[in-house]
């Protein structure tokens, strides 16, 4: 087993660890991060509808995207999506 697990909790169903999902255990943390921020990737643009301004996009991830954590690692799926979803709408 590698020392970093990426798990995936469904925003959609908050606190509800029936919904968590495990999706790898990695050697290195960077391995995990970059998989961790495909499922945001993935997440985003399923969510993003024409029209949407980046604080809209973000809330509807908050209520129903994806949200992949790391055990042993400080990476934030929020922050990441943040800063996701203004280059997304602004480009």
């Amino acid at each position: 087993m590698g020392r970093y697990t990426l798990y995936v909790d469904d925003n959609f169903h908050y606190m509800d660890e029936t919904s968590r999902s495990t999706r790898g255990d990695y050697e290195h943390e960077d391995e995990a991060i970059r998989a961790a921020q495909r499922i945001i990737e993935d997440s985003l643009h399923d969510l993003c509808r024409a029209g949407m301004t980046p604080d809209e996009l973000l809330a509807c991830y908050k209520a129903f995207g994806e949200e992949p954590w790391i055990s042993g690692s400080h990476f934030s799926a929020w922050a990441y999506a943040e800063v996701r979803c203004w280059e997304i709408i602004i480009g």
